[in-house]
């Protein structure tokens, strides 16, 4: 699932369309760097002496693509790439990609031109206008497909076309736009609490800056004006579109924190900036609502104008008027940490900012920057015994060695209970968490992963300290994650190694399905016969499924073709049994003949809006249709990235599937853990053959230390460790080879050595094999580094270490390939763990494909993992969810008078209505409220029908 989508979809939508010739603001020739091109079959491309590039075709129909390299250069202002070509031919596209470094490896703009005959003008649109950009190159791509199977996409090219200009271009088109969003920005209203000199600030700084915009846009059409006063205008222009709001704030803020700090709150579905507009209210009481048997949060969030030191938060008790208390220990406040994120692959409205997301157990002490909003999580969790009722109590800050202040706080219980299993079915995956992170030694490691498969599950309390720490870290990110409302699934795991009992029996405590397995076993039928009989036995066998399957396209027939076998057996064998597919049939089986053989389709949320249709015809065939989303869509569309607002995350997995009738919600992973790192390494995970031990097993894999060893038994004389490698960036740079190596036991014989090669195959068919002198006598650590030129264009390289002996143990560690100064960009695992804060580096940005924070929904603390704020709103739209379930259910009661309630008729209307889910709630999938108080506000309407229902 995480590899769909990688181009910048909501780009797409606006580049494939032509743009107005207005005003020209400012215009640069194109970057351009050295050409690079695919020939094929006698095509040629040319840079001409007067500038530009002329292609001449070749002898048979292909794609041919010139590649254009931009120079490093970052601009704001560009919103068109204009290109003039000359075309001879009759029928000839020619496709336009624009690549960016800025955001990472993001299309900003794509278009695929009709080309007419003769000389003409194209434009194609660029996203992110007024954000930072910085280009990586531009794809030419010339299609030459005369035997389209539509004749729209047919494109003839036999004689040269040539591109005489590329301008990058600034044009006022968004202007018209901005003069109604800036002001809109720019009236936001207040928060809440400020002093009246405060808002007289705010109000002066607004109507200083309403009518600033309007007067630069005039003016910077203006061709009076020289460059860099066209520049100076246009950056404030959009400064004031994305900071404006904040700008009025900041007033405000400057005279109420003036002589002493002063704190904001907002509710559970709103994400704090640091230095950004503020979406609560200031000062004042705190309110929380929530049911019995639920959780919910409410976020303190502290400002000052200088800095504040070891700031300590405690809590009072509370109590309702009754004089009943809700428990100290369903209390908790928690700082909230920031990440610096590192450049998406798509623009986003949080691009400036770190952005809250770690809760920071561990922290019982923090400084506050001044100027910067430094939020806690506050968060009540009611039980089902919870008396209802409005219970006060406070929140002290202390910091600089006095108390700041002390925040009144209500929480109020409605009368009406959760049950514990959620309706809603939401798979998010998680496996058990065997991180190197937490213990490098490969032998506990090994033990702990034996113990967690064991069918009945054995004796903590036998393994290693080293074990045992892990299945206490384990034992509580599963709890962590119950208590979120997500339990265990591995929907990667193999089905060779079936789910122990002991586990499965827990899972059915919490969820109405499991996961046996990723279907990728020839023995698949075996091992589920033997788990399905004491499935039977205990009743779990029919909440049981299996996923597989991932991602494969309609084109791969051989794919569905075995998913029909595979599927089709599995249903024939065990009836019970579900199966899920995220397959991309997009009609649900009808083109593929699988509609008998899935049970469970899971599809984009965008496709599943726009395939409703094809959905319901699935289901009345007894199917079902989820939706998930990975690392697409990108924002704005809702999604569980960094830069995804809280109310979209908290929306898509509760009142968004609820409206759209969703059958069910799957996220690949809770715990991938893994980030965009720069780095010189050329290696990656290494392959092992024969008797190869990992002695310790570091995040990165080509880091980890391992023992090959042969012995005289028969085919154990051979050990070995290989690993195809990265190519180089540098030709002109020689590689650098490095690695220590320890051989502990070495017999001589026949054949008998230990050899380490550095393998260099090159694009000319010839071979370079450079080997790295041991010496398997010597018995102590030996450092070894060559270096090794390159001798032409590289195809391949391998990097091998070899042991044949009768009888030897080498142990070999902080093996090294690299270039001297020379990084790539790769997606490692996380390497360490968080300690400090509040606000990390990008370090701690785990990324999936340059989408910030996705397949992560914790972080490696200290001594265990902890929550993001990401999962507490998966957790809350879990719960918003059940909130519809239960009026559903009461408005049936009331219909048929099982349930009364005053007003009965004036009642049921409301719940209809509520039930709808109304569109300032969420409209489509980037259509939603903003806000969380618009979300909140709805969910209490709920509430309040839900506590008159109640007998």
């Amino acid at each position: 699932m995480k590899y769909l989508f990688p181009m910048t979809m909501a780009f797409l939508a606006i580049c494939c369309t032509s743009v107005r010739g207005d005003t020209l603001l400012l215009s640069e020739p194109f970057p351009a760097g050295e050409l690079k091109t695919e020939l094929k079959n006698g095509a040629r491309f040319q840079a001409l002496p007067e500038g530009g590039w002329r292609f001449i075709p070749g002898n048979k129909p292909e794609k041919y693509v010139l590649t254009i390299p931009a120079e490093p250069k970052e601009f704001r202002f560009y919103n068109q790439l204009e290109l003039e070509i000359d075309n001879p031919n009759d029928d000839a596209r020619l496709e336009v990609i624009v690549d960016a470094v800025k955001p990472k490896h993001g299309d900003i703009g794509k278009r695929t031109l009709r080309l007419d005959k003769g000389t003409k003008k194209y434009q194609v649109h660029l996203g992110g206008v007024g954000q930072p950009v910085q280009l990586s190159q531009l794809r030419l791509t010339v299609l030459h497909t005369p035997e389209a199977k539509q004749e729209k996409d047919i494109s003839v090219v036999e004689k040269p076309i040539t591109v005489k200009s590329l301008l990058l271009n600034a044009k006022d088109y968004n202007f018209g736009a901005m003069r109604k969003s800036i002001p809109a920005r720019l009236n936001s209203p207040l928060p809440d609490g400020f002093s009246a000199e405060a808002v007289k600030a705010a109000e002066a700084k607004r109507a200083e800056l309403l009518p600033v915009a309007g007067k630069l846009m005039d003016q910077v059409k203006k061709s009076s004006l020289n460059r860099a006063e066209k520049e100076k205008r246009l950056a404030r222009i959009y400064d004031l579109r994305d900071f404006g709001d904040w700008q009025v704030q900041y007033a405000a803020f400057c005279v109420d924190a003036a002589t002493s700090p002063l704190y904001g709150w907002t509710g559970g579905a709103d994400k704090i900036l640091r230095d950004g507009a503020f979406p609560g209210a200031i000062g004042g009481t705190v309110k929380v609502s929530l049911a019995r048997n639920e959780t919910e949060a409410a976020q303190i969030a502290l400002y000052s104008a200088r800095d504040l030191n070891r700031v300590s938060v405690s809590v009072s008790e509370f109590r309702n008027e009754a004089g009943e208390s809700f428990p100290a220990d369903a209390i908790t406040v928690t700082p909230v940490g920031y990440v610096k994120t590192t450049a998406p692959a798509y623009f986003s409205e949080y691009a400036p900012y770190a952005l809250p997301d770690p809760l920071l157990g561990y922290l019982k002490e923090f400084d506050v920057e001044k100027e910067r909003f430094q939020p806690v999580w506050l968060e009540f969790s009611a039980s089902k015994t919870q008396a209802p009722g409005v219970y006060r109590g406070s929140v002290k800050f202390r910091g600089n060695g006095e108390e700041l202040f002390s925040v009144p706080v209500e929480v109020t219980v409605h009368k009406f209970t959760l049950p514990d299993r959620m309706t809603f079915p939401a798979v998010v995956s998680s496996g058990i968490f065997n991180s190197p992170l937490y213990e490098e030694d490969a032998e506990a490691r090994r033990e702990f992963e034996a113990y967690m498969y064991d069918e009945n599950g054995g004796d903590p309390s036998k393994l290693s300290p080293a074990a045992q720490r892990l299945v206490r870290i384990n034992d509580e990110l599963f709890r962590m994650l119950n208590d979120h409302r997500i339990t265990y699934q591995d929907i990667y795991r193999s089905t060779r190694r079936v789910i122990p009992g002991w586990r499965r029996r827990n899972i059915n405590r919490y969820n109405s399905l499991y996961c046996l397995g990723y279907d990728n076993d020839r023995n698949v039928m075996a091992n589920f016969g033997k788990q399905f009989r004491e499935m039977r036995k205990e009743g779990t066998a029919g909440r049981a499924y299996v996923y597989g399957n991932d991602e494969i396209r309609t084109s791969d027939k051989r794919a569905f073709a075995n998913m029909k076998k595979s599927y089709g057996a599995l249903k024939k064998a065990f009836p019970e049994l579900k199966t899920m597919a995220t397959a991309l049939d997009y009609s649900f089986g009808e083109k593929t003949d699988t509609t008998e053989e899935v049970d469970i389709w899971v599809v984009p949320p965008g496709v599943y809006l726009n395939e409703r249709a094809a959905a319901e015809r699935a289901r009345k065939r007894g199917k079902q249709v989820w939706y998930y989303p990975c690392n697409w869509p990108y924002p704005p569309d809702a999604n569980l990235l960094l830069e995804s607002r809280a109310t979209a995350t908290r929306l898509i997995i509760g009142f968004m599937p609820w409206k759209f009738k969703a059958d069910g919600f799957l996220y690949y992973s809770a715990g991938m853990l893994a980030r965009q790192v720069r780095t010189d390494s050329l290696l990656g995970k290494w392959e092992p053959a024969g008797d190869v031990e990992t002695v310790t097993d570091a995040p990165w894999d080509f880091n980890s230390s391992y023992r090959l060893r042969t012995s005289g038994e028969p085919k154990r004389d051979y050990a070995a460790l290989s690993r195809w490698t990265m190519l180089p960036k540098n030709p002109a740079k020689p590689l650098i080879a490095e690695f220590e190596v320890l051989p502990e036991k070495f017999t001589s014989g026949k054949g008998a050595a230990f050899t380490v090669e550095v393998r260099l195959n090159y694009l000319n068919g010839k071979t370079d094999r450079n080997f790295l002198e041991v010496d398997p006598e010597k018995k102590e650590w030996q450092k070894v580094r060559k270096e090794i030129k390159i001798a032409a264009p590289i195809r391949n390289m391998l990097y091998a270490f070899r042991l044949k002996s009768p009888d030897a143990s080498v142990q070999i560690r902080n093996v090294k390939l690299y270039q001297e100064g020379e990084y790539s960009d790769r997606r490692l695992a996380a390497d360490k763990l968080l300690s400090g804060g509040p606000v990390f580096d990008e370090s701690y940005c785990y990324s999936m494909f340059r989408s910030n924070g996705d397949g992560t929904l914790f972080y490696p603390g200290p001594d265990g993992v902890l929550p993001s704020l990401r999962l507490k709103f998966l957790r809350d739209g879990l719960e918003d969810y059940e909130y519809l379930v239960l009026l559903r259910n009461a408005a049936g009661q009331v219909k048929d008078g099982r349930l009364r309630v005053a007003d009965r008729d004036g009642w049921l209307k409301q719940a209809e209505e509520l039930l709808k889910v109304d569109d300032a709630v969420c409209r489509g999938l980037s259509r939603y409220a903003k806000t969380g108080a618009t979300l909140l506000e709805y969910r209490e309407k709920i509430a309040g029908l839900l506590d008159q229902a109640q007998k």
